[in-house]
């Protein structure tokens, strides 16, 4: 398909049309987002969605355990800990 040389007045039409287009879909956004909902409006939970059974089984695949600490060890390791101690075995 060969170019075809526009006049300067084609060119300014064109152009006039791309702004055109661009002016429709800012606006149309500009509408749709002033229709979304204000998220301080929006009414609270009613009482009756935390009330009664369960809709459904949350499963949670972790089991957590504290176990109460009796005595506290505390080992200052200086220099290089694998010259000085060769291990140490807290009881």
């Amino acid at each position: 398909m060969a170019k075809v040389a526009r006049t300067p007045e084609e060119r300014r039409q064109r152009l006039g049309i791309r702004y055109l287009f661009i002016g429709l879909a800012m606006l149309a956004g500009a509408l749709l987002i002033s229709r979304l909902p204000d998220p301080r409006e929006v009414p609270p939970h009613p009482a009756a969605a935390f009330s009664g059974t369960p809709a459904s089984v949350l499963v949670n695949p972790f089991h957590l355990h504290v176990d109460p600490m009796e005595r506290l060890l505390l080992v200052n390791l200086e220099r290089d800990p694998d010259a000085v101690y060769t291990g140490f075995e807290p009881q």
